[in-house]
């Protein structure tokens, strides 16, 4: 059984939804991420370039999705702004796997590492609509930023937990490429919006403390635990409809499990598609 914090979240939302996903690998036909997570997407792989000391390369085409106009131009502007503060020298992209409990591993990809005087830092990178103090007061609550840093250090072979993190949270520009521009003078521009108001690209330092990041693993064995025994997936009715979209699964937990809704409505993925391969291991949940 393989666990990663995205899927113990979605226990913690709804076992039922965890059920359909994790254990019966059911997505539904033809969702596809929206603008804002799709351009984070392209982002991430970007910054894991910049991350490498690597050379971004051409930008995308004129006519080329926004989402990847809108991640280069943001890749650009993050490469010029730090571009003398080396940030993870200690790798990016870095996978992990290690026991948490008897037939139970858990797994994750870090953003990066950052190799400090002070020790390993964590990286992660967020991008978002807009950067507010409600926003930066959320980010010691990560849950997947506490259940990295209690659990890689482990699979490394090291005591105790990692005690510090660093974010670079980007907020997305408002502006889009123009017809009567390419695509460099529109990174162009988009350096200067961001030139203009500096707090529209933060790096967030962070203190985690090792108590509450010991909670968190603690808590998540506990919920592991509950996941090995549960033969009923009970559904959570509060987590049928959030924030005014119903849920993917709403559509066949309301049908009795009728093969017609099953097969017109969803399709099998493997879960934990955004871990390597070779970190898998074709598991499931």
């Amino acid at each position: 059984m393989l666990v990663t914090q995205t899927s113990l979240r979605t226990y913690m939302m709804c076992a039922r939804r965890y059920y359909w996903r994790y254990r019966q690998c059911k997505v539904r036909i033809h969702e596809s991420d929206g603008e804002a997570i799709v351009t984070g997407k392209n982002l991430h792989a970007l910054l894991a370039i910049i991350g490498r000391g690597e050379d971004l390369g051409a930008p995308p085409a004129d006519d080329a999705p926004a989402e990847a106009q809108v991640a280069y131009a943001m890749a650009s502007a993050y490469a010029f702004r730090f571009a003398d503060s080396a940030l993870c020298q200690g790798g990016v992209e870095v996978a992990f796997r290690c026991p948490v409990v008897e037939g139970a591993d858990t797994a994750g990809q870090i953003d990066g590492l950052a190799i400090r005087p002070d020790g390993i830092w964590l990286v992660e990178h967020k991008s978002t609509a807009q950067i507010t103090g409600d926003y930066l007061e959320r980010l010691p609550m990560d849950l997947q930023l506490h259940w990295y840093a209690g659990w890689w250090p482990e699979s490394a072979g090291m005591e105790g937990c990692l005690t510090q993190a660093v974010y670079s949270v980007i907020q997305k520009p408002t502006i889009r490429l123009k017809k009567t521009e390419t695509m460099p003078e529109y990174c162009l521009r988009v350096a200067d919006w961001y030139k203009a108001d500096q707090t529209r690209m933060l790096r967030q330092e962070m203190y985690l403390n090792p108590k509450r990041v010991e909670q968190f693993r603690q808590y998540g064995i506990e919920v592991i635990s509950r996941i090995q025994e549960d033969a009923d997936w009970l559904p959570n009715f509060d987590a049928c409809n959030q924030y005014g979209r119903l849920c993917s699964y709403f559509p066949l937990c309301n049908s009795n499990n009728r093969v017609a809704i099953l097969s017109s409505m969803f399709e099998d993925k493997a879960p934990f598609s955004e871990l390597p391969e070779d970190l898998v291991k074709g598991e499931i949940g």
